[in-house]
């Protein structure tokens, strides 16, 4: 059975912005296993890609035949073609391996969308990108960077 400290670290996970720099701290401050509060972190935010595929899929059919909109992500993704030409999966895997804010999942698929890579060759680098972002904020919580 999942406990309530549980539940609230995979909330804490989903919430845009926040995710692993909030939801690793706040399970190992609730007393959970490190090793439980980071694994059921990584699925959690692994687990959104899939979702926000298919919700910005959703979403951008409805709003397609919008000029203002179609020309805005227009410019955006021929701005953005040489730096995703340039980077492409590496590009994608610091972006989301990266624990800042206005990094992560959210971002990071928003971009991939942006920039017309599909879930196929996303997938991989941002599921790389997770784990390697959550190795770093655990890190961080269990005082490792501390000494320097």
């Amino acid at each position: 059975m999942i406990s309530i400290y549980l539940l609230k670290v995979i909330a804490v996970a989903f919430i845009p912005g926040i995710s692993f720099r909030g939801s690793i701290p706040l399970g190992i401050g609730l007393g959970l296993s490190s090793s439980t509060v980071i694994a059921v972190s990584v699925i959690a935010n692994i687990l959104l890609i899939p979702v926000l595929f298919f919700g910005l899929n959703c979403f951008w059919r409805f709003v397609k035949d919008w000029r203002i909109v179609s020309r805005y992500v227009s410019r955006l993704r021929d701005k953005a073609r040489p730096y995703v030409e340039k980077y492409g999966h590496y590009g994608m895997f610091a972006f989301v391996a990266i624990p800042v804010p206005g990094s992560g999942v959210y971002t990071g698929y928003l971009a991939s969308w942006l920039f017309g890579i599909d879930l196929k060759r996303a997938i991989v680098p941002m599921s790389l990108g997770v784990i390697t972002s959550a190795a770093i904020v655990s890190l961080v919580s269990f005082g490792v960077f501390s000494i320097f």
